[in-house]
């Protein structure tokens, strides 16, 4: 059966939307100086450095942890209404990352 025909059961005819389920880094007390100490770096680089934003690089990419979880970008779930969803990813553990340049 292709996946059409299931999200236009799901949405047509049961009235459910599809829902993502939103991946926020876990949040420590002692991180927040560490990310305005970052914030601070950034902009001194950027009045010193010329055109220094336009050297950032980004890339499509994939992380798989150690402990089996893997980011699911195309995860959703499916509801009458928006549950409001997140998952707290723990960060400093022991992964390895897969990434492609995006042209």
């Amino acid at each position: 059966m292709p996946h059409t025909t299931i999200w236009n059961v799901l949405h047509n005819r049961l009235h459910l939307n599809a829902y993502k389920v939103q991946i926020v880094q876990a949040l420590h007390p002692n991180d927040k100086p560490r990310r305005f100490e970052f914030a601070e770096q950034i902009l001194t680089r950027i009045e010193d450095v010329e055109n220094y934003l336009r050297k950032w690089f980004f890339s499509d990419e994939s992380t798989f942890h150690v402990s089996g979880k893997v980011n699911k970008h195309n995860c959703r779930i499916w509801g009458s209404e928006n549950p409001h969803d997140y998952r707290e990813l723990e960060r400093d553990f022991a992964e390895t990352t897969i990434a492609r340049d995006v042209p």
